[in-house]
């Protein structure tokens, strides 16, 4: 729906950056509190434990791999810290608001879609993202048997791993004025990509 308003002419760069902002600064963290007063019953101390470990293990993971893919890529300028938050800011959860759908619409309306599927260091950074990086993960975490780790949250954690871009990177930049180029055609190439690695990943699990 995005994609068509904004070819329409009935949205322009200013109104989706200035809807991108209510998302960022108001919609998300508003319905991240709904979900923490929603949840009903309790979970066990040490699941809750394990959970913040390896929450902790993935995005601190994906931090440090950001930088290391940009390079191996050579991408150059902000597009090395955008890899960075593609990594960290994957599809891992529900996102309930259905202005975030438009606004990614109206992304990718603004790039040549063409070049979502032609870049080949974007089919390398898919690569990684959304087998290499689980793969590897699945053998550490399987390796983990020692610790404790719960076997149903160790396979829950295996397959974020291997999820794609979420929208979360392009509203970003759409509210702060960053070219969301990259993360528009990163978003669409491993969304559809995931249809045919996310089977595969869940073999690693």
């Amino acid at each position: 729906m995005g994609f068509f308003c904004f070819r329409k002419g009935w949205l322009t760069k200013q109104g989706t950056s200035e809807i991108s902002n209510l998302i960022v600064n108001v919609f998300n963290p508003l319905l991240m509190i709904s979900t923490a007063l929603s949840g009903s019953g309790s979970i066990p101390q040490n699941l809750m434990a394990q959970n913040l470990i390896l929450m902790a293990l993935f995005y601190g993971l994906m931090i440090l791999l950001g930088p290391v893919v940009a390079k191996l890529l050579r991408v150059q300028g902000n597009d090395r810290k955008l890899v960075t938050i593609m990594l960290v800011f994957a599809n891992t959860a529900f996102m309930g608001i259905p202005l975030s759908m438009i606004i990614t619409g109206c992304a990718l309306a603004q790039i040549d879609l063409k070049r979502v599927f032609t870049d080949v260091h974007l089919y390398v950074f898919s690569l990684f993202q959304l087998l290499l990086i689980p793969a590897a993960a699945a053998l550490v975490l399987h390796r983990s048997d020692g610790m404790g780790f719960d076997s149903t949250l160790v396979g829950i954690f295996i397959l974020l791993y291997g999820m794609p871009n979420g929208s979360m990177p392009v509203i970003a930049c759409e509210s702060f004025d960053v070219d969301a180029d990259l993360c528009s055609r990163g978003y669409a190439l491993t969304t559809l990509l995931s249809l045919f690695t996310i089977p595969f990943v869940t073999m690693f699990v």
